[in-house]
């Protein structure tokens, strides 16, 4: 095991949820999870101004709600949107982890032998793979 796996668990608050953002060009779909995997939301947004606006003001009420230290989110960096996210994260200095792409594939061949993709279902797997993921930026404070 890598000693920087367990860095980024211990870095990671008792009661962080979880959101896993599954990137496209029609929309962006969100699914917000507890420390024990249970869904508490799913949303899509745009991507643009309002749409990221509504990103963020949804993770906030959804932290208020369930009363979390911090919402972790997950990104797969698969195409130029997750760029346009994380550029807009970084300028509200909320942190995010990169999930790398082809463990979210084989996370969902191992879910379902169909191994149909959807993005509800990808969003979910990027959500619960955020703990291990690539911490970016250096700062490890999301919200």
């Amino acid at each position: 095991m890598s000693s920087t796996l367990p860095k980024k668990l211990a870095s990671v608050k008792p009661g962080t949820l979880y959101a896993g953002v599954d990137l496209a060009l029609d929309g962006n779909v969100v699914v917000v999870l507890d420390e024990r995997a249970q869904q508490l939301a799913r949303f899509r947004f745009p991507n643009d101004r309002d749409g990221y606006d509504f990103f963020y003001g949804r993770l906030e009420r959804l932290r208020e709600r369930h009363p979390a230290p911090e919402v972790l989110v997950g990104l797969e960096p698969t195409n130029y949107f997750w760029k346009l996210l994380a550029a807009d994260m970084e300028s509200h200095q909320c942190g995010y982890r990169l999930v790398n792409p082809y463990t979210v594939k084989k996370h969902r061949e191992g879910d379902q032998l169909d191994r149909s993709k959807d993005d509800r279902r990808d969003a979910f797997i990027i959500g619960g793979l955020a703990p291990y993921g690539q911490v970016y930026p250096d700062t490890d404070a999301p919200w």
